[in-house]
C-alpha cells in the first residue's frame, strides 16, 4: 500500500487545497511547491500528492521531463471554490491583485447585542435613532424580529411602534438603547416570511452580441437568471443589481444590461 496522508486532518486538508490551487491557478504543481509553502519533508509532500490522486484520480498527470504534475483535460477542482478566487489569487500574486475598498459601516457592539437579546427574548426596546428619511433624531420603540445584510450594511427588521408596521432600521444609526419590555407581535411579518422569484434577462435594447455577453457574465441558463429573495429584501436585491427601488416587470437597470422579465411568488 502506498504512503498516504490522513485526509481528515485539518492541516492535510489545507495542504491538499493548496496543491489543487497550484494546479488550478498556476497550471502545475510538484513536491517542492508544497514543501516550501508548509515547511514539510519531500516524503510528506509525496504522501499528500498520493492522497490527492486518490480523491481526484483523473485530475493530474506527471511530466517526467518537467518533473511537475499538470492538470489533465479532465481536471476539475473538488476542494476549492471558484465563486470567490480572491484568497488564492492574493497568495500567488500578492502585488498583482486588488479590490475596491468599501468604507466600513460602524456597528456598536453594545447596540447590536441589545437588539439580539431583544430578538431572542421577544422584547421591545427604546432606541435613540437618527433618520435621514425624516431628517430627525428621536427616541422610538421597536421590537426586533430579524437581521438582514444588503451586502454593504446590516439592518434590523422590527415592529415600529410609531408606524404600527414592520420597518427596517440601521443599527449604525442607533446612538443609544434604553428600556426593554415584553412584547407580543400584533401581526405576522408576511413580507419577511414570504419569498419571490425574480427572473432577469438581458436588456432587450441590447444587440445580439451584447446580450450574449450579459448571459455569459451572469451564467444565465436558458437565457435567464433566477434569484429568490424575501419580499422584505427585494428592494436591497434590486439595488445591488442597479435597479431603482420600486423596479417592476419590464424595468431595466441603470447600467442598461439587465431587464426584469417576471416576479413570481414562491409557494
Amino acid at each position: 500500500m502506498g504512503n498516504y496522508s490522513n485526509v481528515k486532518s485539518w492541516d492535510v486538508q489545507e495542504r491538499l487545497s493548496y496543491l489543487e490551487n497550484c494546479a488550478l491557478w498556476l497550471g502545475r504543481v510538484n513536491r517542492r511547491f508544497i514543501c516550501d509553502r508548509f515547511q514539510i519533508s519531500l516524503q510528506q509532500a509525496s504522501a499528500d500528492i498520493q492522497s490527492y490522486h486518490e480523491l481526484n484520480p483523473k485530475a493530474l498527470h506527471y511530466d517526467i521531463k518537467a518533473k511537475c504534475y499538470f492538470p489533465s483535460s479532465d481536471f476539475h477542482p473538488i476542494l476549492v471554490s471558484l465563486v470567490d478566487p480572491r484568497s488564492a489569487l492574493n497568495e500567488f500574486f500578492p502585488t498583482k491583485v486588488d479590490s475596491v475598498l468599501i468604507p466600513p459601516r460602524k456597528l456598536e457592539l453594545n447596540v447590536l447585542r441589545s437588539l439580539s437579546v431583544c430578538l431572542y427574548q421577544m422584547n421591545s426596546i427604546e432606541i435613540d435613532y437618527f433618520s435621514i428619511h425624516s431628517n430627525t433624531r428621536k427616541k422610538r420603540r421597536i421590537a426586533p424580529c430579524a437581521f438582514a445584510s444588503d451586502g454593504l450594511r446590516w439592518h434590523v427588521r422590527a415592529w415600529c411602534f410609531n408606524n404600527s408596521a414592520y420597518r427596517d432600521f440601521l443599527p449604525s444609526r442607533i446612538v443609544e438603547t434604553g428600556s426593554m419590555e415584553v412584547f407580543d407581535f400584533p401581526i405576522p411579518d408576511n413580507d419577511w416570511d414570504s419569498k419571490e422569484e425574480i427572473e432577469f434577462i438581458p436588456a432587450q435594447s441590447l444587440d445580439r452580441n451584447s446580450q450574449k455577453a450579459v448571459k455569459l457574465d451572469y451564467s444565465m441558463e436558458q437565457g435567464s437568471l433566477y434569484l429568490q429573495t424575501r419580499v422584505a429584501m427585494k428592494g436591497y436585491t434590486l439595488r445591488r443589481l442597479n435597479f431603482i427601488e420600486l423596479a417592476t416587470v419590464g424595468h431595466v437597470n441603470t447600467s442598461g444590461t439587465l431587464e426584469i422579465k417576471s416576479i413570481q411568488a414562491v409557494q
